[in-house]
């Protein structure tokens, strides 16, 4: 079983990490939160989306929250052991309240 992490609103302002999937360490979870930064957010927003790596997470990031409209705002999926957008894409489709938060902006089979 693969782990999933959030990063990002869920249902409010305010970015916080959620597990999705599986037991995250509080270290884990502090490094995942390091995305919250000036140097993430340049990065995502350059293209729109950004693609990065943790460990052995893929992450997929998008600059926008559907739970708050203000600038600023990021939204994070880390999936363990994924390789490819195509992952990204198949663990969204499994979890359709996850889904949701990316339908600005769905990953495209292509990239990476």
């Amino acid at each position: 079983m693969n782990r999933i992490a959030y990063f990002g609103t869920w249902g409010r302002p305010g970015h916080l990490f959620r597990a999705i999937r599986g037991t995250f360490s509080q270290q884990d979870i502090n490094n995942i939160c390091k995305i919250d930064s000036p140097v993430y957010h340049e990065a995502i927003e350059a293209d729109g989306y950004h693609y990065l790596h943790y460990k052995n997470f893929l992450g997929y990031a998008i600059p926008y929250s559907d739970d708050d409209k203000r600038g600023g705002c990021i939204t994070v999926v880390f999936v363990e052991n994924a390789t490819s957008a195509k992952d990204i894409i198949k663990t969204l489709e499994q979890h359709p309240d996850l889904q949701r938060r990316f339908r600005k902006r769905m990953p495209q089979p292509s990239e990476l």
